[in-house]
């Protein structure tokens, strides 16, 4: 796991990462799959004029070993859009964004939020990054949100999201994009442990998560060796995986019911056309309904 001191000294690099892949997607031609026009003012001056060049983002696609994480990363936000859309329009009260790094969401659909509450939780560290980043880009930010810096290692949920104004009773959607594989098994479950008691009926959760047999040391499945690699050289490897075709035991063992799931194919399948190279083949999607 990324080391205490540096995850509180600077903002992620692979929530940079996925801000890069995303603003890739949206400057590809034809409709965005990955409607994300805001990604790119998360970049930095030299990364967003080379994207800015369709031959330089195809040299990027095709040379630098990323098709499989760009067509990941843009399957995974339209799937989170939708679930954030689908929560909007049935009235949910609030959305958590656990480990929010650059997530976009609350300003993209700031006219659809109405009375929604955005409570985004993350390191000072990112959290202080991105505010600048919008100020400079000249993005509002709606009332509606808050903003919840939490250091992982010495404190827990309850003890920043409450205080902040969370309500345990509304109907919320927490959204967990990008993390429970860079965390340990304990803290994967405190996490869902608090959702489960603290979260209105009705309430959601839409997380991803990869197969276990990759921190565990099996790199066969599409993309696996590369990616683990790669996260490990930044200092922020895979530690954590659920077993395959065991999520809904996983799921109920903690007190939620399975809605959808997505495996790494039918994510495929779903959100995007046959122009995309093959995706990851070991991560996974999933929405589940917190019971009570």
């Amino acid at each position: 796991m990324m080391s205490e001191a540096r995850i509180h000294s600077q903002s992620s690099l692979t929530a940079k990462i996925v801000c890069y892949m995303r603003a890739l997607s949206y400057l590809e031609a034809g409709p965005p799959v990955a409607n994300d026009h805001l990604a790119e003012l998360f970049l930095s001056p030299k990364a967003r004029k080379r994207i800015q060049s369709a031959e330089e983002r195809q040299d990027i696609l095709v040379n630098e070993s990323l098709p499989a994480n760009y067509s990941y990363i843009t399957a995974r936000t339209r799937h989170l859009d939708q679930c954030v859309q689908q929560a909007l329009q049935e009235d949910f009260e609030q959305i958590v964004i656990l480990g929010a790094g650059f997530d976009s969401r609350a300003y993209r659909f700031a006219d659809e939020l109405g009375k929604t509450q955005v409570f985004e939780v993350d390191a000072p560290t990112t959290q202080e990054a991105k505010l600048k980043y919008l100020d400079l880009g000249g993005i509002d930010i709606p009332e509606t949100v808050t903003y919840v810096p939490v250091n992982f290692n010495q404190q827990t949920l309850a003890e920043t999201l409450l205080p902040a104004g969370l309500r345990a009773d509304a109907k919320t959607l927490f959204l967990w994009e990008g993390v429970t594989y860079y965390i340990s098994a304990e803290a994967v479950d405190q996490t869902l442990k608090f959702v489960q008691e603290h979260a209105g009926p009705g309430s959601r959760i839409a997380f991803d998560w990869l197969y276990a047999r990759l921190p565990a040391g099996d790199t066969s499945d599409h993309g696996a060796a590369m990616a683990s690699m790669a996260v490990a050289a930044i200092g922020e490897p895979f530690v954590f995986g659920i077993q395959e075709g065991s999520i809904d035991s996983f799921l109920q063992e903690r007190g939620f019911q399975l809605l959808a799931n997505y495996p790494p194919h039918v994510l495929q399948d779903t959100y995007l056309d046959d122009t995309f190279p093959q995706m990851y083949g070991f991560m996974v999607n999933t929405v589940a309904e917190v019971l009570r």
